[in-house]
């Protein structure tokens, strides 16, 4: 009995992962913070982490992945705690919080848009009914119309409970066929079944699979035309289940039977947003436990979309704009500008020693000034993104910095007689930076 409490934990244990400064969800969270202007105004940017990032990152058996770290960041003006929970099933990393905070104040919710998305109109285009396949053991369906009444203002009706059909049964997978238990549950219901207005959502908790597909095992299925099937049976492993873990089962079961009525009873259309009822593929209990319980989801702000292969790959080149190249400057207008990817370090060069460092912009816009006084100017930039990768050199970009006034020595002597009508030559040297044409005044 002991090792039965003992394995699951000690393997937890063993898939816990402490996050680095470096990891890919540190650098993306301490991204969108320099992005943000509330974060941006209450601590001034460039946005910096600090080295001892606290937290953990794990995953379960059912491929889920969390992470929650607590990042401590410096800005121009200030230090605060960036903290971050996140979530990852099949698809995406998601952000389920991330804020910035000093001691027990929140200074910026990072994802929080200055605009909300409009809210899903919801008006039910069908009555809802709910049946049960089967005898209950773990899985109650007497608070689910409270639920759906608190929550939606709908009104769900249960059927009396209906026996499991035997021929819907696949004794060589020993599973139920999906499609079989709705053409059984049609049969038991005809007036339902040819009612146009009504949808059944038939829940069981007997393990099934669905006969278009190669899948071991599905969590639901429609049939197309108001009829679906729900099964709880892979929602919770066996094991796991001794571990006081039935609340995991109830949540799971609960979004996938809301996922139903967003589809069949609202006709909403499916969501790309995975933290949406309506995310288009469930794959898994990771995706499932992904899903938040409200139809709009998170928002696009909060799916980290792309970060990972975003920050494995170098930055490009950047492209210095000013000045242009050829150029005869004044010192104080000596400013190097140009693009790099958004948020980049720049490292501005003369030869191989770095003469200036920049930070790019949110909008990849950089300008620094130069520590030339004087003379021809030879320089070129590289970018290092957040993630500590140097992209390429840029092309060199040559101009003059005129910082000395031109000075005048005359060769010809002084109080030199020219004859009448005779050609006046004067002759002399000019010291300049950029040769001129002098101008002789007298």
């Amino acid at each position: 009995m002991v090792s039965i409490w003992l394995i699951p934990h000690a393997v937890e244990f063993l898939r816990l992962r402490l996050p680095l400064r470096t990891s890919p969800l540190v650098t993306e969270a301490v991204d969108r913070a320099n992005d943000h202007p509330a974060a941006v105004a209450a601590i001034g940017r460039p946005i910096t982490a600090g080295w001892f990032v606290k937290g953990y990152s794990t995953e379960d058996e059912t491929g889920w992945g969390e992470s929650q770290i607590w990042i401590p960041v410096t800005g121009s003006n200030g230090e605060a705690t960036l903290y971050a929970r996140a979530g990852r099933g099949s698809g995406p990393w998601v952000f389920t919080a991330l804020e910035l905070r000093q001691a027990d104040r929140i200074l910026a919710d990072l994802l929080k848009v200055a605009r909300p998305p409009t809210p899903i109109a919801l008006e039910p285009q069908r009555r809802p009914y709910l049946v049960r396949l089967g005898p209950p053991r773990a899985v109650a369906l007497t608070s689910l119309p409270d639920y759906y009444d608190a929550w939606l203002g709908l009104k769900v009706e249960t059927l009396p409970d209906l026996p499991l059909d035997a021929q819907a049964f696949d004794s060589g997978r020993r599973q139920y066929v999906a499609e079989d238990l709705i053409a059984s549950l049609r049969q038991a219901l005809p007036q339902l079944s040819a009612d146009p207005s009504a949808t059944v959502i038939a829940v069981t908790e007997a393990d099934m699979y669905i006969r278009a597909y190669e899948w071991r095992y599905a969590f639901n299925y429609r049939d197309g035309q108001g009829f679906a099937v729900v099964s709880s049976a892979r929602m919770v492993p066996w094991l796991y289940r001794l571990r006081g873990k039935e609340y995991l089962l109830h949540t799971r079961f609960r979004k996938m039977v809301s996922r139903n009525i967003g589809i069949l009873v609202y006709e909403l259309p499916p969501s790309r947003d995975p933290t949406s009822l309506l995310y288009h593929q469930v794959l898994g209990l990771d995706d499932l436990d992904l899903i938040q319980e409200t139809f709009a989801g998170l928002g696009s702000q909060a799916v980290v979309s792309g970060f990972e292969e975003k920050h494995r790959q170098a930055p490009t080149a950047p492209v210095i704009t000013s000045p242009l190249e050829g150029a005869v400057v004044a010192p104080g207008a000596a400013v190097l500008e140009g693009t790099a990817e958004p948020r980049a370090t720049v490292d501005v060069f003369r030869g191989t020693t770095v003469i200036a460092i920049t930070a790019a912009g949110v909008d990849g816009t950089w300008s620094v000034p130069l520590p030339v006084n004087n003379g021809a100017v030879h320089v070129s930039a590289r970018a290092r993104d957040t993630a500590g990768n140097a992209g390429p050199m840029s092309a060199v970009r040559n101009f003059v910095v005129d910082g000395l006034s031109p000075t005048v020595t005359f060769s010809t002597s002084d109080g030199a007689i020219f004859l009448p009508n005779a050609q006046a030559q004067i002759d002399g040297t000019v010291s300049c930076v950029v040769v001129q044409t002098p101008d002789f005044y007298g």
